[in-house]
């Protein structure tokens, strides 16, 4: 494997360099034999009383990952990128690129925790740049970190709508899992990258094989991922069903499917047994039921239901699941006829007013092909 300083408490030439401390290296093993164990509070509380001692630069890089690690395990996501920025510009005086693309990768999942996707995509895009600047390794944990990072890219460019990139990245990082040996996490991780194309061929239009890749990662989640991995995966396939049925941005069922609804409805369930923990799962879940329950033309009042998610969308200032509610609501007016087409509208704009804002491109794409559908029927009136 490249040597990476953050890999290892302690190099031997690095007791050469100015201000390298002895007591500092020692406290250094302590505190990776603690992060070995899953101890990061305890290996910050050894290296936090050094803060502001006079120790090598080797050493303040390690010493700065060890503080953004525990910051980043506790959820303090703020208080993580201070101290990874830090990191950042030591390992770029350093001339250390390894150690720098260890470091965006878990800059980009801090940023992408505070739905901040595009200072996601860009830190993970230069942490992959400086990490192919070193030239093709074919260890396995050198490959591992290169999937990881372009599976973080993959994720945020999708978010950001930047789709035809995201593919590149996905396809890219299913080539080089095919070199890496049988196990757990090569499978969830194979999994992770089919979940991410998913995604992207659905909101391309592609639910064939979006499905396809779907289905391929379902038993391996089954077997290995969470509970709340679990309810979201079966949330997409239950969304790709019902796009085979009504398209998105549109509130009516282009064909009636008998034999998607079973499987539609199955997921769904699941779905929210698996979900009790997870509101935003709870309320994706739920607004895919409503759009079964418009597909079926069922008697309920699916518009309160919406509301609602709204209301728990913003309490988490949720923005992705924000823009998904309002166009829901457009969808529910749009099934309802032409008398509410004003308002169905004005939900298209507001979820491209939440895209604009928080830069989840890929979740205004919906709205943005309702509103080209009412703009291509006013144009074909005219031209009538």
């Amino acid at each position: 494997m490249r040597l990476s300083r953050l890999d290892r408490p302690d190099l031997a030439p690095e007791h050469w360099e100015h201000a390298h401390s002895p007591t500092f290296a020692h406290i250094l093993e302590r505190a990776y034999t603690h992060m070995a164990e899953g101890d990061f509070t305890g290996a910050e509380q050894l290296v936090a009383p050094y803060r502001l001692w006079p120790i090598a630069m080797s050493q303040r890089l390690r010493q700065l990952f060890i503080l953004a690690t525990a910051a980043h395990q506790r959820g303090d996501y703020l208080c993580s990128i201070t101290f990874l920025d830090e990191a950042m510009a030591l390992s770029r005086c350093l001339e250390a690129p390894a150690e720098y693309a260890q470091l965006s990768l878990l800059c980009a999942e801090a940023h992408h925790s505070l739905q901040a996707f595009d200072a996601a995509a860009r830190v993970a895009g230069l942490g992959l740049d400086a990490w192919l600047g070193l030239g093709k390794g074919s260890d396995p944990a050198d490959v591992s970190l290169e999937i990881d990072l372009r599976d973080r890219y993959s994720v945020e460019l999708f978010l950001l709508g930047r789709c035809e990139e995201a593919l590149g990245q996905c396809y890219a990082a299913q080539i080089l899992l095919q070199s890496q040996p049988m196990s757990r996490q090569r499978a969830l991780r194979a999994a992770g990258v089919d979940w991410t194309l998913a995604l992207l061929h659905r909101w391309r239009g592609n639910y064939q094989l979006a499905e396809r890749h779907v289905l391929a990662a379902a038993p391996i989640y089954e077997r290995w991922g969470s509970l709340e991995e679990l309810a979201r995966l079966r949330i997409v396939a239950a969304d790709i069903s019902l796009d085979m049925m009504v398209p998105m941005g549109g509130g009516r069922a282009d064909q009636f499917r008998e034999d998607l609804i079973p499987r539609t409805q199955v997921s769904l369930t699941q779905a929210l047994a698996a979900a009790s923990s997870d509101p935003a799962a709870r309320g994706m879940a739920t607004l895919a039921q409503t759009r079964l329950s418009r597909a079926l033309a069922l008697d309920e009042d699916r518009l309160a239901r919406i509301e609602s998610i709204g209301r728990v969308a913003e309490q988490l200032q949720d923005l992705p699941l924000l823009a998904q509610v309002y166009t829901a609501l457009g969808d529910e007016f749009a099934a309802a006829g032409t008398a509410n087409l004003e308002s169905q509208l004005n939900c298209y704009r507001r979820t491209l007013g939440v895209v604009e804002s928080s830069g989840v491109g890929a979740y205004g794409l919906c709205a943005r092909r309702g509103l080209l559908r009412h703009e291509a029927s006013l144009q074909s009136a005219a031209g009538g």
